[in-house]
C-alpha cells in the first residue's frame, strides 16, 4: 500500500517541481520500457508516465517488502 501512495504522490507533485525548476523535455526508456516523459513547450506542458514498468517495480517492491517482514516474524 506504501508504494502505491508514493506513487500516487510522485504522480501528483513531479510536475509541479519541475515546472517551478523549468526543467526541459525530457523522455526516459522507449517503446515497452517507457518510464518517464516530461514536456514543457509554449503550446503547454505535461507527464506522461508508462504503466508497465512502474506496475512492474510496485509489485517487486512489494514481494521484497512482504518477504522481509515475513522473514522477521519467524
Amino acid at each position: 500500500m506504501a508504494v502505491l501512495l508514493t506513487l500516487g504522490l510522485l504522480f501528483a507533485a513531479l510536475p509541479a517541481l519541475l515546472l517551478l525548476n523549468d526543467v526541459p523535455p525530457f523522455r526516459i526508456g522507449d517503446a515497452l520500457l517507457f518510464i518517464v516523459e516530461w514536456r514543457n513547450d509554449p503550446q503547454g506542458s505535461g507527464i506522461t508516465f508508462g504503466i508497465l514498468p512502474l506496475g512492474v517495480l510496485s509489485f517487486l517492491i512489494a514481494l521484497i517488502d512482504q518477504g522481509l517482514i515475513n522473514r522477521d516474524r519467524r
